[in-house]
């Protein structure tokens, strides 16, 4: 995923043509499509005793991270600051999950 935020990062600061960025999201939610879904249930299930709030979490969380970014994109060349927030998102989905996997 994060080799495909700086793949997606590149055609986004290059302007290269629609389908090189079309190709990049596809990728991107590829990935995410794959990984969301069985990331949220192996967690639920790590937390049965507190489903409700996991539960609760899980919803909260991408909620305000679009709160927090989508102003952040919208500074300056649309490109440039997409392409900014993505790979940034993308190291600190990777960095956390370095850290949690040394724990699992």
């Amino acid at each position: 995923m994060l080799a495909v935020s700086i793949y997606l990062a590149i055609v986004l600061t290059l302007t290269l043509p629609f389908l090189f960025i079309e190709a990049g999201f596809f990728l991107l939610l590829l990935g995410l499509g794959f990984i969301l879904p069985a990331g949220s249930a192996i967690a639920m299930s790590l937390e049965r005793e507190r489903a409700g709030s996991a539960s609760a979490f899980f919803g909260f969380v991408p909620f305000f991270l679009g709160g927090v970014v989508s102003p952040l994109v919208g500074i300056g060349n649309i490109f440039h600051s997409s392409a900014i927030a993505i790979v940034i998102c993308s190291a600190i989905s990777f960095a956390t999950f370095k850290l949690i996997e040394k724990k699992i």
